[in-house]
This record gives structure tokens, sequence and C-alpha cells, in this order.
């Protein structure tokens, strides 16, 4: 990309004020920022348990799992055997709505593809994400549920 448009900047000034090679010139550049920043900034930058559910921390627009809604939480094997529906993967982790063999959608936000944790919901929503040590986030926040079950985490706090 940046050769060609390294290439269209070259013919423009060389050949004269040609608008149409600046349009295109300036089309093939935005074209290309566009295509590296905003997967940067939808890509999973962290994972956090908190006192509501798992956070996924991206750089816009973070988001939550509820802690009510979460009903298993284990590790998970990396397959090739799945199918991208729509979302990233490359230079930035997996991210997005792909399809696995065995489990069905699973909204990735994956950064290690050999550290992954499998967070089913209740209303039958998948979440693949890569905390640094998942042994040990499965274990805390399998921990955390058992502590805390969806209803009783308020009663808690009140008494």
């Amino acid at each position: 990309m940046i050769f060609i448009d390294s290439l269209l900047f070259y013919l423009a000034f060389t050949f004269g004020y040609n608008y149409i090679a600046y349009l295109v010139a300036f089309l093939i550049t935005f074209i290309s920022i566009f295509l590296l920043v905003v997967p940067f900034l939808f890509s999973p930058r962290g994972y956090e348990i908190t006192l509501d559910g798992v956070v996924i921390r991206r750089i816009f627009k973070s988001f939550l799992i509820p802690r009510d809604a979460i009903s298993s939480v284990r590790r998970f094997n990396w397959s090739w055997r799945h199918l991208r529906l729509l979302g990233c993967g490359g230079a930035y982790g997996f991210f997005g709505l792909f399809s696995f063999r065995g489990i069905g959608r699973v909204w990735m936000y994956v950064t290690n593809r050999y550290n992954l944790v499998l967070i089913a919901t209740k209303d039958n929503t998948k979440y693949l994400i890569s905390p640094e040590n998942p042994d040990e986030f499965v274990v805390k926040l399998n921990s955390f549920l058992s502590k805390f079950p969806s209803k009783s985490f308020n009663s808690y706090l009140m008494n």
C-alpha cells in the first residue's frame, strides 16, 4: 500500500497537477491508515475480573461480561477449524465473531491463541479470551463465581 501510495504521489508531481492522481493517492492513504488504526483501537489490551464480571479492556470501548450472566469458565485449545464470520485476525490478535467446530459461534478477544479461556453465558453466548496466565484466571474466576453467586453478592454487601 505504501509503495503504491508513493508511486501515485511521484506520478502526480512528475506529470503536473492532475487532481485525479491526488484524489487517488489521498484515498489510498486514507484507506491504508484506516485499515491499520481501526483494528488497533478495537483489539483486546487486557482482561480484568471485577465485582461486576469480566472486563475486556480495549483502547476504544471496553466492555463487560456480567457476572450474573456467566454460566461456565474453562480452558480451550486452539483449532484451525474455524470460520471468521465478522472480525479481524492478524497483527493485533483475533477479535470479532468466529465459528468453531464443536462449540459454534464465539466472540473472540484473543492476543495469544495458546492461552485461551472460554466463557459461556446463560443465554448461550460464548467468549474466547487470552489472559496471560489462563489457568490462574480460570481458578480465580470460578472461585469468585462460587463465592458470590449471582443474586447473593448484593445481599453479601448489605450485611
